[in-house]
């Protein structure tokens, strides 16, 4: 893992977006993303909606069934498939997650989300931006250490 103040070719603008509006996935998926979009009991679960060329949406729940909640998600458009990265505390203090996903909101990566950071302390704010070559470079707030640094991480197609 880099530290972000290491890493010279980390981009200046994160593609991060909420209210802001959507992001272009392909030339017939649009991204957008939604801070909590279902409340189940004792949790809270982030979701992106994928809207596709023939008009239809795909909303789904990023990650089911874990205790905790799964919120804050950034969403990077990848070479047709979108990169979904989201603050994450189904094991306590809050973590950063990763999912690539298929226009039908099917997850590519490991089943509930590929873990960038479980370091110990908080992770939050998760922002990301493309690689370019099918991965994401995701940058957060880190607390394991003192009141909070800037790490980077590069996530390869897995």
């Amino acid at each position: 893992m880099a530290r972000a103040d290491e890493a010279a070719s980390l981009p200046s603008k994160p593609m991060d977006f909420g209210t802001r509006g959507p992001v272009r996935v392909t030339e017939s998926i649009v991204a957008a993303r939604s801070g909590v979009v279902a409340k189940k009991p004792a949790a809270r679960t982030a979701a992106a909606a994928l809207s596709v060329a023939s008009g239809s949406i795909k909303n789904a729940p990023i990650s089911t069934g874990l205790n905790g909640e799964q919120t804050n998600p950034a969403v990077v458009g990848d070479a047709g498939d979108p990169i979904v990265i989201w603050t994450d505390t189904r094991n306590g203090p809050s973590d950063i997650y990763a999912q690539k996903l298929t226009p039908t909101m099917a997850p590519l990566w490991i089943p509930n989300g590929l873990p960038v950071c479980k370091a110990t302390g908080g992770q939050v704010s998760p922002q990301a931006a493309s690689d370019g070559a099918g991965g994401v470079i995701v940058v957060w707030e880190d607390h394991r250490a003192d009141a909070g640094d800037i790490y980077a991480q590069r996530i390869n197609s897995l």
